[in-house]
């Protein structure tokens, strides 16, 4: 899935993104993307789902 995402911010079209976090001790994070990508993005809107998750709407800037 992860080099999947990758390609589409290659080809350009991720418009937004929206991460869901939740507050668990998993020892390390998992990475969205397969590698680095730069997206450019700004908060569009913030959400609490509840009392241990964040839902976070980001907009992807195109050049």
């Amino acid at each position: 899935m992860k080099k999947l995402a990758g390609q589409f911010h290659d080809h350009g079209l991720i418009d937004q993104m929206q991460i869901q976090t939740v507050s668990v001790f998993l020892n390390e994070g998992k990475p969205l993307f397969a590698r680095r990508t730069g997206l450019p993005m700004k908060i569009q809107g913030i959400r609490q789902r509840g009392e241990t998750c964040v839902e976070v709407l980001y907009l992807v800037e195109k050049p």
